[in-house]
């Protein structure tokens, strides 16, 4: 996990990561080290986004858009109490409820864990629920991509061959001069 720079919160009005409208973006760090102290409760049980499943501690909102060839996410949150997954709208697909154990070294009050299929590039929200310091990680699982050319196996007509595309479908200009008498 490479960590991001923790989210800011401004004295003056909601800072990065404090609602939803301000998620901070993780896509390309996978996760984050923070503290949750100074963040106001924006995700309860009433709010927009909300859900029945939040707790009473501080929330700070992440998104994380999937790549081309994703199948599922993994987020792991050490040391907070409650993490969150929603979509793009803010609907609820998940929850982690910090009752597993502590597995991130120093930090060891509760972990939790969310295992969930997605759709490849795909923009997703992530909240923490937490009320001190805590450390968030996001792994995709993806589909191969044999010839790495940006399309999955599943979906690359060609998959053994780096020369094919979609978006011309046809030899490549090199690959057919090679084949030329």
């Amino acid at each position: 996990m490479v960590s991001a720079m923790p989210p800011t919160h401004s004295p003056t009005g909601p800072g990065a990561g404090d609602v939803f409208a301000t998620a901070v973006d993780i896509t390309v760090s996978g996760g984050a080290v923070g503290d949750a102290t100074c963040y106001s409760n924006a995700y309860t049980d009433v709010s927009t986004p909300g859900d029945a499943s939040a707790s009473g501690d501080h929330d700070v909102f992440y998104s994380y858009t999937t790549g081309a060839c994703a199948l599922t996410i993994d987020v792991e949150l050490c040391g907070g109490d409650v993490l969150h997954l929603l979509d793009a709208s803010g609907a609820h697909l998940a929850t982690g409820d910090g009752t597993l154990p502590a597995f991130c070294g120093a930090i060891t009050n509760g972990s939790s864990l969310i295992a969930f299929p997605v759709a490849p590039n795909t923009l997703y929200h992530i909240v923490v629920e937490a009320d001190a310091e805590f450390i968030i990680s996001v792994e995709e699982n993806d589909s191969p991509d044999s010839d790495n050319d940006g399309l999955c196996d599943a979906a690359d007509p060609c998959p053994c061959s780096p020369t094919w595309s979609t978006a011309t479908p046809a030899m490549t200009a090199t690959h057919a001069r090679s084949t030329m008498w």
